[in-house]
């Protein structure tokens, strides 16, 4: 299982969270995409390789974003996570994949009509202490 973690400089007070993330990986008119449901994120490319590239980048630039505007949490709830919140560290965990199919209709269309791979991968998310 590979390790995504964001590269982006965080404020000292974050810690990392450790996640699984669903990431799926699949052509379209000769593109590669990866495309985490959990978060709604793509990345893409010439190829598999290239698509992985782009999804760090856009990844890192979605905690980037949330981190600065304080709306992790916020986002990640309407995402479907459940987070419980502490003073030490809290709790995350993404929706069940099942979940998201019956309630996304983009994924249920990769999934109808793409080949794909599917695979979890340990996202570390940064959040605030």
């Amino acid at each position: 299982m590979e390790k995504i973690r964001s590269q982006g400089k965080f404020n000292k007070g974050n810690v990392l969270i450790n996640v699984d993330l669903v990431v799926l990986h699949f052509e379209e008119d000769k593109v590669h995409f990866i495309h985490s449901p959990h978060l709604d994120l793509t990345g893409y490319g010439n190829t598999k390789k290239e698509a992985e590239a782009s999804f760090s980048i856009v990844l890192e630039e979605y905690f980037r974003y949330t981190l600065a505007k304080k709306t992790l949490f916020k986002d990640l709830r309407a995402h479907g996570w459940d987070i419980k919140e502490s003073s030490t560290k809290p709790k995350m965990n993404p929706p069940e994949f099942s979940t998201l199919v019956s309630k996304s209709k983009e994924l249920a269309r990769i999934m109808n009509s793409h080949d794909f791979s599917k695979h979890s991968r340990k996202v570390g998310i940064p959040v605030p202490a």
